[in-house]
């Protein structure tokens, strides 16, 4: 089973994107699509599984306004997360020409581990859609079954025309795409998780990962695979300086953990890093983070 996944990215890339890119290239099972204006990263053409569009951000903005029938022309490309319930839609001759079983959206804050270790074809047969978050659609990776019924769901999301013509981000994505998946109990573990965050304990993301680990048996539709790959290291231990993380032979490993993890997302760890961060060796084959300076 082959899966899409969709990227416009404009602008500049950032300074890890020849990491980025190699740990894309690993992923030989996954063909990732660029759309964007910043070319091609040097020594990256011509990857099998790496399809890179050149286009402005203006003309990519008018293949979804043809596509979705509206006038979607952002100021700000941020509002592309809005977007990405869209995707399998708006690329659906891509679908269909390559003939895959899924598709999904993802970002390029992050280095890839090894995804189809993790999402197994025993995974895929039994799951429709697929997030490394437990409450939610991961916006860093989330994974949909190309069925015309999930390519359209996104147009049942309420006022999608309007509020994608609207230059404010609304968290289609990871919100309202959600609902229209988990129903009403998404908002049960989104109350819990306000909950927590006005007591502002110190371990709140800990402690609601682990209510939702045990709230999804009783409360997730079966074809859906919820299940949090804590991707994003935890604000608590990057305070603590307790992070460390390798890539390795196209895998990821959390050090601290002591486990392999599908990605690393940089989110939070960009506010302390920078380009100095993090050191390469073996032509990308291994990578390692450092805070500073705790590998």
């Amino acid at each position: 089973m082959r899966i899409a996944i969709f990227i416009p990215y404009f602008g500049n890339w950032p300074y890890w994107i020849d990491l980025y890119m190699h740990s894309c290239k690993k992923n030989k099972d996954v063909d990732f699509y660029f759309f964007t204006d910043c070319g091609i990263p040097s020594g990256f053409s011509g990857i099998d599984n790496l399809h890179f569009a050149s286009v402005t951000f203006f003309d990519y903005c008018q293949l979804v306004s043809d596509r979705l029938g509206i006038d979607f022309h952002p100021q700000d490309s941020y509002k592309l997360c809005d977007l990405k319930p869209f995707y399998g839609h708006i690329h659906e001759g891509i679908l269909e020409k390559g003939n895959y079983s899924f598709w999904g959206f993802g970002d390029v804050d992050l280095v890839w581990g090894d995804i189809r270790g993790f999402y197994t074809d025993e995974v895929l047969n039994k799951s429709d859609v697929l997030s490394t978050h437990a409450d939610r659609v991961s916006g860093h990776l989330a994974i949909i079954r190309n069925t015309k019924y999930y390519r359209d769901l996104c147009l049942d999301i309420p006022n999608w025309k309007s509020r994608l013509e609207d230059q404010q981000h609304f968290g289609l994505d990871e919100m309202d795409y959600t609902i229209k998946l988990y129903g009403r109990h998404v908002w049960l573990f989104w109350k819990f998780h306000s909950l927590l965050i006005r007591l502002s304990t110190t371990n709140e993301w800990k402690i609601y990962s682990g209510f939702m680990k045990m709230a999804n048996v009783l409360f997730c539709p079966r074809n859906l695979y919820f299940v949090e790959q804590n991707t994003t290291p935890w604000p608590e231990d990057i305070r603590k300086k307790k992070v460390s993380f390798v890539y390795k032979d196209g895998k990821i490993y959390n050090l601290l953990a002591q486990k392999e993890v599908i990605y690393l997302h940089f989110l939070f760890l960009k506010r302390a890093w920078n380009k100095d961060c993090y050191c390469l060796a073996d032509g990308f084959e291994t990578a390692s983070v450092t805070i500073d300076g705790i590998k």
